[in-house]
Formats: structure tokens, C-alpha cells, sequence
């Protein structure tokens, strides 16, 4: 014999259906989201530009997507160290000595991975614990850009509200930072080559 559902039952089973029906929702949007916010970044990447200009356009829409007051890119220098070569809403007067280079490579090694900069590992870094204080930021986080070959730098954002990066945010962050830095790998490779062909062309031509 069939079990009848009591109505606080069915009612019991109606809100789930709803809770699911919103959660898949939920999830459409931010996909859809998602997807837009990765196809402004290709779109930036695509343009042809200087590598200056590329690099603030990269900032700025990053900066503007992520709501982030302060970007920065540090790039691998190819010596074992890591410099800051771009960034968006810091002081112009604001120059990283070779203290706070010695300082942020270190904390570079340590953060291989993407996460949180934590106020107790902010105020362990004086170069960045200085910048939280001045900018009054609240929320930063530490991307490593990853190329197809090797490690190729890291984006650090920072907020001034109390507005912490999410884990979604994070994971979005990280695809980002992977597509930036295969972009700059290839600047990077053709400015090789032209470099060699512009070479070759010189020695012939004494030749």
C-alpha cells in the first residue's frame, strides 16, 4: 500500500525543490558572470599595444572587475628575484627600495599559492604592512601567475573596504593570472625573435 504524504511533508518537499531551484540559478548567474568578466580580460590581452599600455589596461580592468583599490604585477626578473613592473592605486610617490624587493620575494617564496595575505603576515612584511597602513587597505590577495612553462610572477589586490576576496573570486583570479602571463610569455618570446632576426640582419648586411 502507498505511503500518503502528510501536507507538512509536501510543503517540506516544495521549499527544497525551491532551494534547489535557486541554488541552480545561483550558479547560471554567476557562470554567465564569470564568463563575462574573462572575456573583457581576453579582449584587453587581444589588443594590440605597447607593452606599457597593455600592462595599465590589464591593471585597470582587473582592478575595476575585482572592485580591488590597489593592483599590482610582480614580475619574475629571471635573477631569482621578483619586482612589482605595474600597478594601480599606489601613492606616486611610492618607490619599492632594494629592502621591500629582498622583503617581497620572500614573501613571494612562501605563497606559492593562491590565498589570503593575512593581517598577521602583512605586518610581518614592513613593505606591505607600510601600504595597508597608508592606502587603510582592509582585504588583499596573493595570485601566482603561472605560464606554460614557469612560474612568471603573481598579482597582488588589496581593498580599502572590509570586504574580503571569496573563494569563487579567488579561483576566477587565478584563471586570469594564468592567462596574463601566457600573454606576456608571448610578448616576450616575439620581442626575442625580432631581437635575433634584427641581429642577424645586421651582421649580414656587414657582411
Amino acid at each position: 500500500m502507498d505511503r500518503i504524504e502528510l501536507p507538512g511533508e509536501v510543503a517540506a518537499e516544495i521549499e527544497k525543490l525551491k532551494r534547489s531551484r535557486d541554488d541552480a540559478l545561483q550558479a547560471a548567474r554567476s557562470a554567465v558572470r564569470d564568463a563575462s568578466r574573462v572575456n573583457r580580460l581576453l579582449t584587453v590581452l587581444n589588443e594590440p599595444a605597447p607593452t606599457d599600455s597593455l600592462l595599465d589596461n590589464i591593471l585597470n580592468t582587473v582592478s575595476e572587475i575585482f572592485s580591488a583599490d590597489v593592483v599590482v604585477l610582480i614580475d619574475a626578473a629571471g635573477t631569482g628575484h621578483f619586482y612589482p613592473v605595474a600597478s594601480v592605486g599606489l601613492p606616486e610617490d611610492f618607490v619599492f627600495g632594494s629592502a621591500a624587493l629582498t622583503e617581497i620575494a620572500q614573501l613571494f617564496e612562501t605563497r606559492r599559492e593562491a590565498g589570503i595575505l593575512t593581517p598577521d603576515k602583512i605586518r610581518a612584511t614592513s613593505v606591505v604592512d607600510e601600504l595597508a597602513r597608508t592606502l587603510m587597505l582592509e582585504a588583499t590577495v596573493w595570485i601566482p601567475m603561472q605560464g606554460n612553462r614557469e612560474l612568471r610572477g603573481a598579482l597582488a589586490l588589496a581593498r580599502c573596504a572590509p570586504l574580503p576576496f571569496t573563494r569563487e573570486e579567488i579561483g576566477l583570479l587565478s584563471t586570469m593570472a594564468y592567462r596574463i602571463a601566457v600573454t606576456l610569455e608571448q610578448i616576450q618570446h616575439t620581442n626575442q625573435l625580432e631581437h635575433i632576426i634584427r641581429g642577424n640582419w645586421e651582421i649580414g648586411r656587414h657582411l
